[in-house]
């Protein structure tokens, strides 16, 4: 019996990618690519995502790359240069990456001093972005980026790093992004935390 007029197919797939988290991720105006990043780590080293959708929440591009460094704002700035890197290289004009990372945000935004780890990305993210017609940064919770957190996840524990457009992404990329790791997102957390707590630490005893 041909059952394939039920099966959805690898479009369909990428095309209904967070269906069920609609209510907190807004999709980008038309003529705009938002791209949601996030980072995560694994024993010393840490892993990128961007995953890039439209206006119609289709995913038209993802990225993954790995990194050997712990440090969690030095990997979230990675993240931002990683979708900076995409949007380029797919030649978007019109851009808006956002993450859940608030001090990289602000920092791309003027709004905060950049720390001297991330200077250098932060430095090539505004030179890539001359070149946009209009590039925007937002600050997301964690709720909103679950795509790019999944991809991270994912990266990290498998090693991969790698760009596809839609019509490329394997089917374990595609099913990865539609996931919820709780326990993944319980370990980051915890990890993030622990550097946090250790670079407040470090902080006070400079000054």
């Amino acid at each position: 019996m041909d059952d394939s007029s039920s099966t959805p197919n690898h479009q369909d797939v990428i095309s209904s990618i967070n269906t069920n988290n609609i209510f907190e991720w807004t999709s980008p105006p038309e003529g705009v690519i938002k791209i949601n990043v996030d980072a995560t780590f694994n024993l010393g080293y840490s892993a990128a995502a961007a995953v890039a959708r439209d206006h119609n929440k289709n995913i038209v591009a993802v990225a993954s790359t790995i990194q050997y460094q712990s440090k969690p704002q030095v990997a979230e700035a990675a993240a931002f240069l990683l979708a900076t890197k995409l949007a380029q290289q797919m030649q978007f004009r019109n851009c808006i990456i956002e993450g859940d990372c608030q001090t990289v945000v602000e920092v791309l935004n003027g709004e905060k001093n950049v720390p001297w780890r991330i200077l250098r990305m932060i430095q090539e993210i505004k030179n890539i972005s001359q070149s946009f017609r209009s590039v925007t940064y937002n600050f997301v919770k964690r709720k909103a980026n679950s795509a790019a957190h999944n991809l991270a996840s994912y990266a990290v524990k498998h090693s991969v790093q790698a760009i596809w457009t839609s019509s490329q992404i394997p089917p374990s990329i595609v099913s990865c992004l539609s996931e919820v790791h709780t326990s993944d997102y319980f370990f980051f957390r915890l990890f993030f935390f622990f550097c946090k707590t250790k670079e407040k630490s470090i902080a006070k005893k400079e000054n």
